[in-house]
């Protein structure tokens, strides 16, 4: 092997590793390191444009583009037109994908998201589907037709950013 690929850290929350995930936003000036993820991850471009590879394929970046990046896949910017900026969520899987089944899948049946996420891992949503992750990234949750912001599903239910209080069945995965 001609070169090294950087493994990402596990950190979800510097603070507290107990979280379902954690919010962030970065920027992204120039291409980057391919690096090997040991978390999930979702990225909502917010501005500008680029190119990513996930496992040696490219996507545009733009904004109103969601990307999911799954835990041990290899990713790497390999150009940057303007300045990338967005929200990242770095999750842990099997909790993610333990709470999607118990809603979707009672039955233990197979998670197929995993593997609509493979096989597209970017989309680019369209101006509905963008106010929608929009709201859920922006935190405007407690009354939104949205439901929960992506920052409450990282913070636990005594510290939460907004006020929005869960019903009890959903404290245990938070």
């Amino acid at each position: 092997m001609s070169h090294i690929i950087q493994m990402q850290s596990n950190t979800r929350s510097a603070a507290d590793q107990s979280k379902l995930c954690s919010f962030d936003h970065e920027v992204i000036e120039a291409p980057t390191n391919a690096l090997i993820h040991q978390e999930g991850r979702f990225l909502w471009v917010k501005k500008g444009r680029g190119i990513i590879t996930v496992q040696s394929r490219p996507y545009m970046l733009e904004p109103g583009t969601l990307l999911c990046v799954l835990p041990w896949q290899i990713t790497q910017v390999t150009q940057v037109e303007e300045p990338l900026q967005y929200y990242l969520v770095v999750y842990h899987l099997d909790s993610l994908n333990k709470l999607i089944k118990s809603f979707t899948e009672p039955d233990g049946a197979p998670a197929m998201w995993i593997v609509d996420i493979t096989a597209s891992p970017a989309v680019h949503c369209d101006r509905r589907q963008a106010a929608a992750i929009e709201a859920a990234f922006s935190g405007r949750c407690g009354r939104s037709r949205y439901g929960v912001c992506l920052r409450c599903a990282g913070v636990k239910a005594s510290r939460k950013h907004c006020g929005y209080e869960p019903a009890n069945q959903y404290r245990s995965a938070v």
